[in-house]
C-alpha cells in the first residue's frame, strides 16, 4: 500500500510542480486511523519522500486524528500538521443521536458564547480524537505549519431534514473563526449546517472565473479555490443555431457542423432561464438537424453542445447560444 500510495503522490508532485503553494498544497490522507507515530512514518513517510523528491518546495499536510498522537513523526519530515475540530462536541456532533431528527429541539438550540463570553478552544477536547493544542505545540517545536483542517456541525446523515437556526449557525461560525484568528490558526470549513460531508460546490461551469497561474500551464478557479489543467482538444461550440416551427408542427432545431466533433447534445427548456433537459444525443459530426415533438401554444428554448473523446476523456464544448421558437396553436 505504501509503495503504491507514494507512486501516486510522486506523480501528482511532478504534474503540478511549479504551482505556488498559495494555490495548491497536498493533504496526504483525510482522518487516517493510524494508532501510532510509527504507522504514520511507515505508511505515509514514503509518500512524503516521493513528493519532496519531485518538488522540494511543495507544502505537504498530514491529518493527525487518533487520540494520544501529536504528529511528531510527520513534523520531523517537514510536513505541516492538521486536526479536525468539532468542539464543543455536544453542539457539533449530532450524528447518531435522537436529537438529529428532533426539529423542535434543533430550532431551540442557541450558541451560548458571545462577544463577552467568548469561546475558548483550549478548554475543549475529545477523548476519541487528537488534541488540537498538543498537535499545534508539535508543529511549533519542529517549525512546520499547523491548521484546523475541518470544523463545523455534523448530523442528520446524508438526508438531513432539520438543522439549527440560521442565527445559531451564524453565531457559532462567527465565534469559531474569531477564535482561530485570535490564535493565528488557518482553517477549512467542514460539515456546514448538519448535512453530512465536506462543504463543496460542484460542478462550477456557469460564472466560473479562471486565472492562469504564474509559470504554469494550469488555471485557478477563484470560486472553487481549485486547480484545473486546461484540456487540449475541446471542440468548438456549435454556431448558427436556429429553431423554427416545421411544417408538421414540430420544433426544428439546426446548427453548423463542428469540425472534429463526434456528436452533439441537444437541450430544451420551457423558459430561457429555466432548467434545460437533455432531449437528444446526436452521434456523428454531420448530424446537425433535429425535429422535436412539442405542444402547440407554447414557446421552447434550445441550446446545443458538441463533444469528442480525447485520450479516453469525453470533452464537451461550451453551450451554444440559446434559440427559441413559439409554436402557434
Amino acid at each position: 500500500m505504501a509503495k503504491t500510495y507514494s507512486n501516486f503522490w510522486g506523480m501528482l508532485a511532478k504534474r503540478y510542480k511549479g504551482i505556488d503553494n498559495k494555490y495548491l498544497a497536498f493533504n496526504l490522507m483525510c482522518e487516517p486511523g493510524f494508532t501510532s507515530e510509527e504507522q504514520y512514518k511507515e505508511l505515509l513517510g514514503p509518500s512524503v519522500k516521493a513528493i519532496f523528491a519531485a518538488d522540494k518546495s511543495r507544502v505537504v499536510i498530514a491529518d493527525i486524528h487518533s487520540w494520544g498522537l501529536t504528529g511528531e513523526a510527520m513534523a520531523k519530515m517537514g510536513v505541516a500538521l492538521s486536526c479536525h475540530h468539532y468542539d464543543p462536541r455536544d453542539f457539533c456532533v449530532l450524528d447518531g443521536t435522537d436529537k438529529e431528527w428532533d426539529k423542535d429541539y434543533l430550532q431551540s438550540v442557541k450558541w451560548k458564547y458571545t462577544a463577552k463570553n467568548t469561546f475558548d478552544m483550549h478548554s475543549y477536547g475529545d477523548e476519541n480524537i487528537a488534541s488540537l493544542n498538543d498537535i499545534r505545540k508539535t508543529a511549533e517545536k519542529y517549525g512546520v505549519g499547523f491548521m484546523v483542517g475541518e470544523f463545523g456541525v455534523f448530523g442528520g446523515g446524508q438526508l438531513s431534514k432539520y438543522r439549527y437556526s440560521d442565527k445559531t449557525l451564524s453565531s457559532y461560525y462567527t465565534s469559531m473563526i474569531k477564535a482561530f484568528e485570535k490564535e493565528g490558526i488557518g482553517w477549512v470549513g467542514g460539515g456546514m449546517d448538519s448535512q453530512w460531508g465536506i462543504m463543496v460546490t460542484y460542478p462550477c461551469v456557469k460564472g466560473a472565473s479562471y486565472v492562469k497561474l504564474e509559470n504554469s500551464t494550469n488555471y485557478y478557479d477563484k470560486n472553487l479555490g481549485a486547480i484545473f489543467k486546461k484540456a487540449n482538444g475541446v471542440p468548438n461550440k456549435p454556431s448558427n443555431v436556429k429553431a423554427a416551427k416545421s411544417s408538421d408542427g414540430k420544433a426544428a432545431v439546426s446548427w453548423t457542423e463542428v469540425s472534429g466533433a463526434e456528436g452533439y447534445k441537444v437541450y430544451m427548456a420551457a423558459s430561457k432561464n429555466g432548467e434545460y433537459k437533455l432531449i437528444k444525443t446526436m452521434e456523428g459530426s454531420s448530424k446537425v438537424k433535429l425535429n422535436v415533438s412539442v405542444t402547440a401554444g407554447r414557446t421552447y428554448y434550445f441550446k446545443v453542445r458538441s463533444y469528442k473523446t480525447v485520450d479516453g476523456w469525453l470533452l464537451y464544448s461550451d453551450d451554444s447560444n440559446i434559440k427559441s421558437v413559439a409554436i402557434s396553436a
